[in-house]
């Protein structure tokens, strides 16, 4: 049984989850060697820092998303006018 606990700012979250795994398979017997040397270093030695996550640069910051909105609806309106402007001159002319 896995369980799981989170808890952050006062927020708790928890869960639990029944696994089931397969059975381990099966290696065929070898011959006893010696057991490897253990160097000292690689057992003494500091894990990696996490990784960085992909996504950054300046599209990941939060203006970024308003200004590709605002950007996209002012397009959408010129095309708009663009292509309907015969329309619009049309019903604000003086051609009475």
């Amino acid at each position: 049984e896995l369980f799981v606990r989170f808890e952050h700012e006062g927020i708790v979250a928890e869960g639990s989850r029944t696994l089931e795994l397969p059975a381990a398979a099966q290696e065929p017997e070898e011959p006893e060697a010696d057991p490897p040397v253990e160097d000292d270093t690689a057992a003494a030695a500091s894990p990696s820092p996490p990784r960085e996550p992909p996504a950054t640069g300046w599209w990941t910051e939060p203006w970024a998303f308003n200004t590709a909105i605002v950007v996209f609806v002012v397009g959408l309106i010129g095309g708009l006018i663009y292509t309907h402007g015969w329309r619009l001159r049309d019903r604000f002319s003086d051609q009475r």
